[in-house]
This record gives C-alpha cells, sequence and structure tokens, in this order.
C-alpha cells in the first residue's frame, strides 16, 4: 500500500502549491469588510432593541434582526480568526467608516426598517464580491477559494 501511495504523490503537478499568505494582498479590505460587519451587526441589534421595547406588536421583526445581528457578528469573528491563521494582522484601531455607515437610521417603521435592512446587507455583499473578484484575479495560479 505504501508504494501506491508514493506513486500518486510522485504524479501530483510540481506547480501544486498552498499558498497560505494569500490573503494578505488585500488585507486592508478584510479590515473594512470586517469592521462594516461588527457595525452593521450594532446597527441589527439597535433595531431589534427597538422592536423589543416598543409598544408596536412587531416579535418577528425583533427576531429577524436579532439573528441578522448574531450572524454578522460570528461572520466577522470568523473571518478574524481566519485571517489570524494566515498570519495576517488586522489594525481596528484607526475607525474605518463609509458614508453609508456613517447614516445611522433609527426606527421609522416597519417597511423602512426592512428597506435599510436590505440595503446593508447589499453593501456588504457589494463588499464580499469585491475582495473575492480581486482575490481571483491577483491569484490566478494559488486562489484559495475558502477566503470568503
Amino acid at each position: 500500500m505504501e508504494g501506491a501511495d508514493n506513486k500518486v504523490f510522485q504524479e501530483l503537478p510540481q506547480t501544486c502549491r498552498a499558498d497560505p499568505n494569500a490573503v494578505h494582498g488585500i488585507t486592508s479590505k478584510m479590515e473594512l469588510f470586517v469592521s462594516s460587519q461588527i457595525f452593521k451587526s450594532f446597527q441589527y441589534l439597535l433595531m431589534s432593541f427597538t422592536y423589543s421595547s416598543s409598544t408596536e406588536e412587531c416579535p418577528g421583526l425583533q427576531k429577524l434582526f436579532k439573528k441578522q445581528s448574531n450572524s454578522l457578528w460570528n461572520n466577522a469573528v470568523h473571518l478574524i480568526q481566519f485571517i489570524s491563521q494566515r498570519g495576517g494582522i488586522l489594525n481596528f484601531s484607526e475607525p474605518t467608516s463609509n458614508k453609508e455607515d456613517d447614516l445611522i437610521r433609527l426606527n421609522f417603521g416597519e417597511l423602512e426598517d426592512l428597506s435599510h435592512a436590505l440595503d446593508m446587507e447589499k453593501t456588504l455583499e457589494r463588499q464580499a464580491i469585491c475582495i473575492h473578484t480581486e482575490l481571483a484575479k491577483c491569484q490566478s495560479g494559488s486562489f484559495n477559494s475558502e477566503v470568503l
């Protein structure tokens, strides 16, 4: 059986390699993405709290926003761990903000809050697609699909 394993390893192409440092080229964009996720997590938490303490009957929205807040927080923690495992360093000492992030809207109503939640999700998806696209073109030979 050992001979068969050695034969398989000998037949592997010599250009096949793992690049654990592929994330270093986009660290600044990853910092912005992670900080956006954390910021939006707190926005969802605030929106959830608004519906839990209001007199309106919207328990579904309160649960939805709480679930989204927890999901974004867990995604941010996962990305921080992923980058740290590969030797990357994220610097959160400098505040990063987008023009969209500077506008914190409070409870204007159910439809407006749902619209705002959809806008936040669109922004995060655009950032993720931008990072994924940049990785795909910069790391053409050693692209790691686990990054996002």
